[in-house]
């Protein structure tokens, strides 16, 4: 994970904490109100910016077919192309080589736009396109990249 996601991801943990803490302080006083509610919003972030199918796919099939994982990879990458934060996309594993599995997962890296406000713009498309997946079960395995570490990460 590069350093724009990381932040982003901490900043996300921190406003769902503060929120939150407002609504429990009533309920919770103190610092155990604090624990809950940041205990409540990780735990909100890991199911809406965590793999969880992409990690229970190493345990069980995805209960995906080779035509709904393919139409899910198109109407993803659709979507992809009408992000202008978004200046390259790489689908690697399985689905580079077309070697699909019950046991695959859509492994996509997100080379973003230079700039703040796009990195802001990535990580909340990547936020929204991992809760879809998450949703409908399927194993979406996404990352974002900044653009200064490209040669680094887009096949890790």
């Amino acid at each position: 994970m590069h350093r724009t996601e990381r932040h982003f991801k901490l900043a996300l943990d921190g406003v769902l904490t503060l929120s939150l803490a407002a609504g429990l302080r009533g309920m919770i006083p103190g610092w155990q109100g604090w624990i809950m509610a940041w205990i409540i919003a990780h735990t909100i972030n890991v199911c809406c910016n965590g793999h969880v199918w992409g990690v229970l796919k190493h345990f069980y099939p995805t209960g995906q077919t080779a035509q709904s994982f393919d139409d899910y990879r198109i109407r993803l990458i659709n979507r992809i192309q009408q992000q202008s934060c978004i200046a390259e996309s790489v689908v690697i594993g399985s689905s580079a080589s077309h070697a699909w599995t019950v046991y695959s997962d859509l492994d996509i890296r997100l080379m973003r736009q230079a700039g703040w406000m796009n990195g802001l713009r990535a990580c909340w498309f990547a936020t929204k396109e991992r809760t879809r997946a998450c949703i409908q079960r399927f194993p979406l395995d996404l990352y974002i990249l900044d653009p200064t570490n490209e040669s680094d990460a887009m096949y890790s």
